[in-house]
């Protein structure tokens, strides 16, 4: 049940995390491309809000659940290991799906419209 718990924290986290991301992005670079929803500061602090939180629980589930299972087997630090392990994951989800498209949206915008390569 947890595990289960965990993943749907894991999925909504990273969806809402790459959305962040590009929002991000696109208010640094190309703000023509920013949401309506982004430029109002509830929704910045909203989506930190749920995003830390569901990526806490994911983390804390997560690497109390390798403990448990593996935990002769790591040392005395392992908790602490998996704990920040999980979160790079979460994170590294996040930007494949959100940072990284965006900025690739970017560099297509300068190299089509304004001719300028980055």
């Amino acid at each position: 049940m947890l595990i289960t718990l965990a993943i749907i924290c894991f999925l909504i986290s990273a969806l809402i995390g790459a959305w962040r991301q590009s929002c991000i992005i696109y208010e640094k670079y190309y703000e023509i491309n920013l949401p309506m929803a982004w430029r109002r500061g509830q929704s910045k602090i909203i989506t930190w809000v749920i995003t830390t939180t569901l990526s806490l629980i994911f983390a804390f589930i997560s690497a109390s659940w390798l403990i448990y299972e593996l935990g002769h087997i790591y040392g005395k630090y392992s908790f602490e290991v998996n704990f920040c392990f999980c979160l790079y994951i979460r994170w590294l989800v996040s930007y494949q799906f959100g940072a990284r498209p965006a900025k690739k949206k970017y560099q297509a915008f300068l190299r089509d419209y304004v001719n300028i390569e980055n």
